[in-house]
């Protein structure tokens, strides 16, 4: 797994309002009253402290893309909308329109839009032949605050999908045990955020 390098955002993350996010860089609104103030001002893309980009909040609409294909693949996107609903309150919906989506699902080799948007980012998931290793994938913030989910395969974009639910907030146990969602205002990510697996 390779992750891009980013700051930590703060050093106590234990409170109750926290961006979502993975623990390493979530961060707490009521330790950044600055944040607090301006929040309703905050567009997408946009760099706030700790060098974390907007990427929606609650109450905006989220176009979520993925062309027609493996339905395999458009469960993981519903249930992706779904999980972005529960966690900020934002209404995400899936769409085939690829130009105003804010997160963007496909399989690569598959999908031009897709593969334009990842661009070299794909070496890092090829194995010494160069062949895409099976099921890898990647997860990458593109500028303005949109995120393409890219896999190797059905399952590769399958488990881009879940793990950046994971980072977000949602347990994989939250259908089998109930783990409950982590709540946010808003969904944040590090600038220049990367990873590959």
């Amino acid at each position: 797994s390779q992750t891009a390098p980013f700051k930590e955002a703060a050093e106590n993350n234990s409170c109750g309002n926290i961006f979502s996010g993975s623990p390493n860089f979530a961060l707490c609104l009521d330790n950044l009253p600055q944040l607090r103030c301006n929040r309703g001002d905050q567009t997408r893309g946009q760099i706030l402290m700790h060098d974390q980009v907007l990427l929606a909040k609650g109450g905006q609409e989220v176009g979520v893309y993925l062309k027609k294909g493996a339905f395999a693949v458009r469960i993981a996107a519903q249930n992706f909308c779904r999980d972005l609903n529960s966690i900020c309150g934002c209404r995400a919906y899936l769409t085939q329109e690829a130009q105003n989506a804010v997160f963007l699902i496909g399989i690569l080799g598959e999908d031009a839009a897709i593969d334009a948007l990842t661009g070299d980012t794909v070496k890092d998931l090829r194995d010494e032949s160069g062949e895409l290793r099976w099921e890898s994938y990647l997860i990458k913030l593109l500028k303005g605050g949109r995120v393409v989910l890219a896999g190797q395969g059905r399952r590769g974009a399958i488990f881009a999908v879940y793990e950046l639910s994971r980072l977000f907030g949602v347990s994989p146990w939250y259908f089998f045990a109930d783990v409950p969602v982590k709540k946010s205002e808003a969904l944040f990510l590090p600038q220049n955020f990367l990873k590959t697996d």
